[in-house]
């Protein structure tokens, strides 16, 4: 009897076949691979990672279909549940590999081990992880950054950090090109989820360099303790026998505090003849402070890579063949800022469009292709508060710690401008402090537009916590004209009506309560709406209320919102 092969996962893709030589079905936490999961009609599929591989089966119990990975050992069967089919992620597979990993095994077996859960990958897999990505888009030549690539090859690092888009990766896949013509040995690894194992980040370095030095670091790996191999693997790159150069790329994906620290130590006693390039959407937690002082380390940042008038035109005229004029592709250098991704996507926006001038005008961030990529590439990848952050204080100009306080109605911000900044999220600084910040204008609209989306009923409410802390910094009274133009337009779609000036308004008086009372107020929001979206009773709405209309020295809600909504008399 013939023996059908079931659909196989090795790594992060799925392969339908269960043959890794055929092509690639889709990847792991795609659409595709959570619809495929949800369909009933599909039983089973196999698993093999680094930690090790498992069959998982889909079985239908008393509440619905639920996945289960089951896997032998020593002629014994373990079971463990993996959940509903949106709950199989890429991570929750790794994690239950791990696990079943470690069933049935000998405690004096279960010893660190950079090859004790090591599952090779096939040929098909290695070479995706350790070969230069290929270059499917067209590039402009960017001689400045080669030449700055190839003076910092003097350094003990090189460091390309920007936020996703900025060609990282094209830029390191081109020099790779240039450093083959001048016979530099290099070495290549993509850095994934599973090398936040830090026995498996070794045995992802030892790999590489293994392409380039056939044999280096096999001693290393027969060696049982995680620490020794570590050591002998260093000590056997002492003797390298000339210059060569190991990049990793996607190094903001070692999240493990674990394989951070092994970075940081293999950094730290890196040979002087092995060069480390790192390519990473956030800052690595290296001492990069230390190596600048040093002269030890060469970075390049959104600001290098960002692409000149000169390359935008040389990219749409020359190469896409889309005739602009100059100030055409002014508008669009100065619509993107030089972000590569985001020219690439203009560019096939107009290509085929009969007049691709006109249609610039219509470029921006919520255009699907440019608002798809900065909602799955940037804004799903961040924690959920980070999220919400993004989106209320899309709505600002200029941002703040205070101010973004008041839109968000914490007093955390400060924290989190500085995780945006450290990460990279299409932040740029206002000042050399760092007080003040603004979003890349086609970001800030990507999230503008999410915002009204997710949130349909909450840009007002933002829009006038930005007006009322604006009346309370008169400093800074200039942008809030702005917002008081946005609560117009919502308060009364339409009508050319505008609110009254806030100055003749006691708002400043206002605790942060009465002016979130107030905000549900001006939507027409009951009291026991209030309540509940305030997590109050209604009693202590009514005393919030009641304390509202003294400060504006009326006697009801309605005249309350009529004097914030009367005309203004400007």
């Amino acid at each position: 009897m013939v023996r059908i092969p079931i659909p196989l996962v090795v790594d992060e893709y799925f392969f339908l076949s269960g043959n890794t030589e055929d092509a690639i079905s889709f990847h792991v936490g795609s659409p595709a691979w959570f619809r495929w999961l949800a369909d009933t009609e599909h039983r089973s599929f196999s698993m093999r990672c680094y930690a090790g591989g498992f069959t998982a089966r889909h079985e239908q119990q008393r509440h619905g279909w639920y996945w289960y990975a089951y896997r032998k050992r020593g002629g014994k069967s373990y079971k463990i549940y993996l959940g509903k089919a949106q709950d199989v992620t890429r991570e929750r597979l790794y994690e239950v590999a791990t696990r079943l990993a470690s069933k049935g095994v000998p405690s004096e077996e279960a010893v660190p081990s950079a090859t004790a859960h090591f599952s090779p990958l096939p040929i098909h897999m290695r070479a995706i992880k350790f070969s230069v990505p290929s270059i499917e888009t067209p590039t402009v030549p960017r001689p400045h950054l080669l030449s700055l690539l190839e003076a910092g090859r003097k350094n003990k690092l090189i460091l390309l950090s920007a936020a996703a888009g900025w060609g990282k990766t094209v830029l390191l896949s081109t020099w790779c090109t240039l450093l083959s013509r001048q016979n530099i040995p290099f070495a290549w690894v993509s850095l994934d989820m599973y090398d936040n194992d830090p026995a498996l980040f070794w045995t992802s370095l030892i790999t590489a360099l293994q392409t380039i030095h056939p044999g280096l670091g096999q001693k290393a790996l027969a060696l049982r303790s995680l620490d020794l191999i570590q050591q002998a693997f260093l000590d056997e790159c002492m003797s390298l026998p000339r210059e060569c150069i190991l990049l990793l790329d996607d190094v903001h994906r070692l999240t493990s505090p674990e394989s951070q620290r092994s970075l940081a130590f293999f950094l730290e006693r890196l040979p002087p003849q092995l060069h480390l390039v790192i390519a990473s959407r956030t800052d690595p937690p290296l001492p990069l402070a230390k190596l600048r002082v040093q002269g030890k380390l060469l970075e390049i940042r959104s600001a290098d890579l960002a692409l000149g008038l000169p390359e935008i035109a040389t990219l749409l005229h020359e190469i896409l063949n889309i005739p602009l004029s100059s100030h055409g592709y002014s508008s669009l250098a100065q619509r993107t800022e030089g972000w590569p991704a985001g020219v690439h996507l203009a560019a096939l926006m107009l290509k085929d469009l009969p007049d691709p001038a006109q249609s610039l005008l219509h470029f921006s961030g919520s255009i699907h292709s440019v608002f798809d990529y900065f909602i799955e590439e940037v804004l799903l990848q961040q924690p959920t508060a980070v999220q919400e952050f993004l989106l209320q204080t899309s709505v600002l100009t200029h941002l703040s710690s205070s101010l973004c306080d008041a839109v968000c109605a914490h007093n955390n911000s400060q924290a989190l401008l500085e995780y945006l900044r450290q990460n990279n999220l299409f932040i740029q600084p206002l000042d050399a402090q760092g007080l003040q910040y603004r979003y890349h204008a086609l970001f800030q609209e990507a999230l503008q537009a999410r915002l009204r989306q997710q949130y349909p009923h909450l840009e007002p409410d933002l829009h006038l916590r930005a007006t009322l802390w604006y009346e309370q910094h008169p400093a800074y009274n200039k942008r809030k004209s702005g917002h008081l133009e946005r609560l117009s337009e919502e308060s009364s779609p339409g009508q050319k009506s505008s609110f009254a000036p806030t100055s003749t308004l006691p708002v400043n008086l206002l605790t942060d309560r009465e002016r979130d009372v107030l905000a549900l107020l001006l939507h027409g929001a009951s009291n026991r709406e209030i309540a509940q979206h305030l997590i109050i009773s209604e009693g202590t709405t009514k005393k919030h209320i009641a304390n509202i209309c003294s400060k504006f020295h009326v006697q009801r809600r309605t005249q309350v919102i009529t004097r914030m909504l009367e005309p203004a008399l400007f």
